[in-house]
């Protein structure tokens, strides 16, 4: 059997392309398809092209290795100075004040009607309150339940 596989291998090694029959048709489709394959090569991007996800992550291993080499510096912390420093600043209730009297100076009627207003406005505050206690009273008559009692 050995003998047969040497014939085989010698015989193998004295083909030659030439001396192989191809068909024209073959040939003609083998070219074609080629010709393809460079046409497509050509209109590739240079480079390998990436998805999203590998850009992604990508930015975010970027990301994760900038933060890791910068410092990080300690935040101060803010020193509560609410209170401390009594001095006079003018506020916007301060500038209102000021602007009040100078307009009462100037046009005295208008105290008199803003005065007017406010003792209106207390007049009623204080009759809802009534009107808030009795509904209350009467809600507890009623029902047998304790209502919470307005602050005063």
């Amino acid at each position: 059997m050995t003998r047969f596989a040497d014939k085989t291998d010698q015989m193998q090694s004295n083909v030659t392309i030439s001396s192989i029959h191809v068909d024209p048709e073959v040939m003609a489709r083998h070219k074609e398809r080629n010709e393809i394959l460079n046409q497509l090569a050509k209109e590739k991007l240079p480079g390998p092209v990436k998805s999203k996800w590998a850009l992604n992550y990508k930015l975010g291993m970027d990301k994760a290795v900038e933060d890791a080499l910068s410092v990080h510096q300690a935040k101060a912390e803010k020193v509560k100075t609410q209170g401390r420093f009594q001095i006079q600043a003018k506020t916007n209730a301060g500038n209102w004040l000021i602007d009040r009297s100078w307009t009462y100076l100037a046009n005295p009627s208008y105290r008199l009607q803003e005065d007017k207003r406010e003792e209106l406005d207390m007049r009623l505050m204080v009759k809802r309150q009534k009107q808030k206690a009795i509904q209350n009273m009467a809600l507890e008559q009623q029902y047998k339940i304790v209502v919470k009692k307005p602050k005063r």
